[in-house]
């Protein structure tokens, strides 16, 4: 006796549920001459006629009706088998991708993403670092699953989990003596000014306006703060890295006509495409738990 498959149940079913195998192919997208012969190679295995062929139109035999009803349960328990698929692969996915603006503190982020591939160890997790509005463009072109930006964005679903808000200083070194007087914007515009990939139009910085002789780019906060640390130039850095040199006074804030100090308030989203997955579930609770608000 040859095996009965799903896909002859299926198509018995439909038949069913059409009355045409014409219209039971179509719905399939596939010919009407495979049909008939799937239908063929389940009366050959059950040695029975399971379609009626005595009339015009063809339509399911009375044994062909009780083949139906206990085909019902063995389709019904596929469909359970992929649901059961699709929650395994959506609770532990093998890959999980985040992206932040480099602003942030990785710290956090790195613990939160630990717990994730201690719990689960086939899920690959991936951390992309961008600045500004470069974090909203690699979210979408990489489809990834957790943003962490500086703005409130946009056309996403929802609005976020509000993070834990960071404060900037404008600073620059000790020997600057810029904490001794206060600057006008000329004498501040004439030092060399370091920014982090350029600039991003919904940033509202008291230093927007400022027309600086010489703008210095460079890749990271770190290197930045690097760079100020040797004595070069001046600009924004977030208060959690420079918070002992701030303290030591190794730093200092820029004494000017505008204000030295700006407060972010980074948000976080998550893809809706993977609601409901366990790792992305679990890494927003533990970066939420690190960051209170």
């Amino acid at each position: 006796m040859s095996d009965i498959t799903i896909d002859q149940i299926e198509i018995l079913r439909l038949v069913d549920q059409t009355g045409s195998v014409v219209d039971a192919a179509k719905k399939l997208k596939r010919s009407h001459s495979s049909l008939l012969y799937s239908i063929g190679q389940l009366e050959l295995a059950l040695q029975q006629k399971v379609v009626d062929r005595t009339e015009y139109r063809l339509k399911i035999s009375p044994f062909g009706k009780q083949v139906l009803q206990h085909g019902h349960k063995i389709l019904e328990h596929k469909q359970k088998i992929f649901d059961l698929s699709k929650q395994v692969g959506v609770g532990w996915p093998q890959s999980m991708s985040i992206v932040y603006d480099g602003f942030l503190d990785v710290q956090p982020i790195l613990r939160a993403a630990n717990q994730v591939s201690t719990i689960s160890r086939r899920t690959q997790v991936s951390i992309y670092a961008e600045h500004l509005r470069g974090v909203r463009d690699l979210f979408e072109k990489e489809q990834a699953d957790v943003m962490l930006s500086v703005f409130q964005e946009q056309n996403t679903q929802g609005e976020g989990h509000e993070l834990k808000p960071i404060r900037s200083w404008l600073v620059c070194h000790k020997d600057y003596g810029a904490a001794e007087k206060k600057l006008t914007d000329m004498e501040v515009a004439s030092w060399p000014f370091l920014i982090v990939k350029g600039t991003d139009e919904r940033l509202e910085l008291p230093t927007r306006d400022l027309d600086s002789q010489a703008i210095v780019q460079l890749g990271d906060f770190y290197a930045k703060k690097l760079a100020i640390m040797s004595g070069y130039g001046f600009g924004w850095l977030p208060e959690y890295l420079i918070s002992q040199e701030l303290k030591s006074k190794k730093l200092v804030p820029i004494r000017w006509n505008s204000d030295s100090r700006y407060l972010f308030k980074p948000r976080m989203y998550t893809n809706h495409l993977v609601a409901g997955s366990k790792a992305i579930e679990l890494f927003v609770s533990k970066y939420l738990l690190l960051n209170k608000v």
